[in-house]
């Protein structure tokens, strides 16, 4: 036996569960966006790069999985993933291939991959030992291995939390509920999932009682009711719930009608000082019954209407499992309501773009320098498993505003070595990109 030889066992990157740490002297994140959810990889590289462990991005060359030794992705497609885990704050990327039976190594699929360690040389540097800014931390609750519990479907939760963060460019990390080191000022996302233990509620608690704002989702909402003045919430007795905004929320593309949430949902009683910002009307039926192949059902309105998002101060409670939805669902009317929930709670975001949803934006800290990754790609209106983009088209002279950013002495595009304009006005600093490729990184160099 070597003692001082690497151990490394593949896909150990465990959301919350850290029992296999210890045995690893890496930790490996295989998770190509082909073949697992495509918000998987951003999830678990930031939820990784707060544990302390050495740690890779791991995706693949291949079309579809490991073993397609005639499937190939393209440089755009390439760029964009590992891109992605470069803007997670992981430096380290890992490209897989598997050794045809021939024994030979194919020359197309390393030219594809020396292209991409050619980027990941020129940005990589600036990512080590860089902070990444966190306005959000989505909180993970300990849970047993998803991969041996059969409980890896509730991973959802995070994953739609994580989307709707990445849409709205919200600079956020990943990480256990109670870690101490997640920075003082971070809005808290507890997304929904299994119900928190007696340890995860205090330290919940003990959090809002020293100022964090919170924002909680479906099963998340227990026990923590009295936080806005409600009594233990109810779940409601019939799955396929509509939620109807209130003006507070209320935004003029959901307009007043109810809007089905496909699953039962929390309701709460709400006291004098609650703020109701959404009520919960039953459905007619029940739309888990077996013949209701839709899922869904129209509204009772003969049903009184039960208050189901309640706040009060920098708490908010959805009784919703608005994040799960995005995530199985992908209704647009679920991922507008997070965002002005979100929004509720984060009014002045460090990051505004004209740059689309389907853009990624990560902002760094490097010293006296700030690290501006874009992350851009343009996909299929409708698709199957496996999602590939239909391609990367250039863009020029895009905007990326940076809340209370200083002036820099310059900002350089690592790509190129080329310094872009920016201008400064009274609310920050505005970025002018231009994109020859899905990744792009920035430095502006002591800000």
């Amino acid at each position: 036996i070597r003692p001082d030889i690497t151990v490394l066992f593949n896909n150990q990157a465990i959301l919350g569960d850290p029992r296999a740490y210890p045995f690893n002297d890496v930790i490996e994140i295989e998770s190509d966006p082909v073949h697992w959810p495509l918000y998987d990889l951003p999830t678990r590289c930031r939820y990784l790069r707060g544990q302390g462990k050495p740690h890779h991005g791991l995706t693949t060359r291949f079309h579809r999985c490991w073993g397609d030794f005639g499937g190939l992705q393209s440089d755009e497609e390439l760029a964009y993933e590992v891109g992605g885990i470069l803007a997670a704050g992981t430096p380290w990327v890992s490209l897989g291939d598997h050794l045809h039976p021939n024994g030979e190594l194919d020359r197309t699929v390393y030219g594809l991959i020396g292209r991409t360690y050619a980027h990941c040389a020129k940005v990589a540097p600036q990512v080590e030992n860089a902070v990444p800014v966190e306005e959000a931390v989505v909180l993970v609750p300990p849970t047993p291995n998803p991969y041996m519990s059969g409980r890896r479907d509730e991973e959802g939760n995070l994953f739609g939390a994580v989307r709707g963060l990445m849409e709205n460019h919200v600079q956020f990390g990943v990480r256990d509920v109670g870690d101490a080191s997640a920075p003082a000022g971070a809005l808290w996302i507890l997304p929904g999932g299994p119900p928190l233990d007696a340890a995860s509620l205090a330290a919940v608690r003990q959090g809002v009682m020293d100022g964090r704002r919170l924002l909680a989702f479906g099963e998340h909402v227990q026990g923590l009711e009295d936080l806005v003045g409600s009594a233990p919430a109810e779940l409601s007795a019939l799955a396929g719930q509509h939620l109807r905004f209130e003006t507070v929320l209320a935004d003029p593309r959901l307009g007043p009608m109810p809007h089905s949430v496909y699953e039962k949902v929390y309701t709460f009683s709400p006291g004098a000082d609650t703020e109701v910002l959404a009520h919960t009307l039953d459905p007619l039926f029940d739309s888990t019954l077996p013949e209701n192949y839709h899922r869904h059902g129209p509204v009772d309105f003969d049903a009184p209407p039960r208050a189901a998002i309640v706040a009060r101060g920098g708490v908010v409670l959805c009784g919703a499992p608005l994040p799960r939805l995005i995530h199985t669902e992908g209704a647009w009317a679920h991922l507008l309501a997070y965002s002005r929930l979100v929004g509720r709670l984060l009014p002045a975001p460090l990051v505004t773009t004209d740059l689309g949803p389907t853009a990624e934006v990560a902002v760094h800290r490097k010293g006296e320098s700030l690290v501006v990754h874009v992350v851009a790609a343009q996909f299929p209106r409708y698709s199957t498993p496996p999602l590939r983009m239909l391609a990367f088209r250039p863009v020029r002279n895009a905007s990326v505003h940076l809340r209370g950013a200083a002036a820099p002495t310059e900002v350089v595009r690592l790509s190129t070595g080329d310094r872009i304009l920016w201008d400064l006005d009274r609310e920050g600093l505005t970025l002018h990109v231009d994109l020859d490729a899905p990744h792009e990184a920035f430095v502006l160099r002591a800000v």
